[in-house]
């Protein structure tokens, strides 16, 4: 068994959404969870105090943009 990490894009190419909070946000909805009206602003803010240099994991983000709204 082996396994790869492709950590800097050498061995795939992945098109990213133009628009990642919108997708979130759908399915934030079809789990019947309440997206505020201002979610593209909580989701572009920043919520969570990481390391220089470090990611938070988007189900972080996602829960704290969330929380930072009362939902």
């Amino acid at each position: 068994m082996a396994v790869t990490f492709d950590l800097f894009g050498t061995l795939v190419d992945v098109d990213y959404p133009a628009d990642p909070a919108e997708i979130v946000a759908r399915e934030l909805e079809s789990r019947d969870v309440r997206v505020p009206d201002d979610w593209h602003v909580a989701y572009g803010e920043r919520h969570v105090d990481a390391p220089a240099g470090a990611e938070v994991p988007i189900p972080a983000h996602v829960s704290a943009a969330l929380d930072s709204r009362g939902v």
